[in-house]
């Protein structure tokens, strides 16, 4: 076997290896599994926490819950907010009971779903949910 041969099949091994080990590094609660958080925010990007209130049109409690697991797929979650301004260009404390537009998210195994609410536009009616970050 020549020398480049004999490379790539070590580099398509080591890629082997590393997919099969990253997935039973994967904590095994999460395996098949992605996470969905709604605390935090960034307050100074007018991201608010939101609290989910229903899955896939199925009513749940997560009230004073940081977090919970979803099965890997596509998911449309409906939420709320209490959006204090203060430090987002704002100078005041809503509790935002208006409809929020459902979110639709593919969620992947293993993955964190860092979610809230974009108060960014001037009109509440333009505010959105959003996965603001992704781990």
């Amino acid at each position: 076997m020549n020398v480049k041969k004999w490379l790539l099949a070590a580099v398509v091994t080591g890629f082997s290896v590393a997919a099969a080990s990253a997935d039973q590094e994967r904590p095994k609660e999460l395996r098949g599994m992605g996470a969905i958080i709604q605390s935090g925010g960034v307050a100074a990007q007018c991201i608010f926490p939101v609290e989910v209130y229903q899955i896939d049109g199925k009513s749940i409690d997560t009230e004073g819950r940081l977090s919970f697991k979803l099965p890997a797929g596509r998911h449309v979650l409906r939420a709320s907010a209490v959006v204090n301004l203060n430090g987002c260009g704002g100078s005041r404390h809503d509790i935002y009971r208006k409809p929020i537009p459902p979110l639709e998210i593919e969620v992947l195994p293993g993955r964190q779903y860092h979610i809230g609410l974009d108060a960014k536009p001037a009109r509440k009616k333009d505010w959105r949910l959003v996965v603001w970050k992704t781990r």
